[in-house]
């Protein structure tokens, strides 16, 4: 696991954050260490028969990532650091990837890369830096798409909960439907309902089976949760100072 303490330090140079990495071949080799990959599997006439998607190794993801530390401090190798926490210890490494981004902000706003632009509003000069935090809410091949596949817990005999399931969860029928797909015609808004209305009995008996069977992993999980929050929080509070 890397020491986040030393992703704050001022690095070697005229720049304290160092250099732009976007034209760093061994950024580019980090990007391809989380690009899904998958193999084809084959029968025994050794025809295609199908596909397997390769996990992706998020300690060699981390390992890279160190490698890059002390070239410059950019948030879009921050970004990568905060997904490949939270893929290796769910909420918490997310709270301590997104508290890093926020105290990065706090303390190099002026020199982090990419640079700001000169002569723009606050928010244009930052655009770079807003499309990279935005990598944060994919939800097809980015951090939001892992956290949904997440298994969270898994009492007997309710099953696997995961982020997906927590997600959906949290939301009443109304708003559910509102962000179902539009022109549903009544049966179809009966059917959204009523597996919304199974899943949310599913979620509630799954946490209340969870904190019966694992009360201790339970409450460890709420406080992961809610540093997770507060750090999202932080980092929203640093980026509209």
């Amino acid at each position: 696991m890397i020491d986040l303490a030393l992703w704050l330090n001022p690095l070697d140079g005229e720049n304290p954050s160092g250099e732009d990495l976007r034209n760093d071949p061994a950024f580019h080799e980090l990007e391809r260490l989380i690009e899904q990959q998958t193999k084809v599997e084959y029968d025994d006439r050794n025809k295609p028969s199908a596909e397997a998607i390769i996990p992706i190794d998020w300690p060699a993801v981390l390992a890279k990532a160190e490698e890059l530390r002390p070239r410059g401090r950019d948030l879009r190798l921050l970004v990568i650091v905060t997904r490949a926490l939270a893929n290796e210890n769910r909420l918490a490494g997310l709270a301590d990837g997104l508290s890093l981004i926020a105290q990065t902000f706090d303390a190099h706003w002026e020199t982090l890369h990419p640079a700001l632009r000169s002569g723009a509003t606050p928010r244009d000069a930052a655009l770079r830096r807003i499309n990279a935090l935005l990598d944060l809410q994919n939800g097809q091949e980015g951090l939001l798409a892992d956290l949904r596949q997440m298994i969270f817990f898994a009492p007997r005999p309710i099953g696997p909960i995961s982020g997906r399931d927590l997600e959906q969860g949290a939301l009443d029928e109304r708003v559910m439907l509102q962000e179902a797909a539009s022109g549903l015609n009544a049966s179809e808004k009966a059917a959204l309902a009523s597996a919304h209305s199974q899943l949310l009995n599913r979620v509630r008996s799954g946490c209340a089976a969870q904190i019966d069977q694992a009360g201790e992993a339970m409450t460890s999980l709420l406080g992961d949760a809610r540093a997770a929050i507060a750090a999202l929080d932080a980092v929203e509070t640093a980026l509209n100072a």
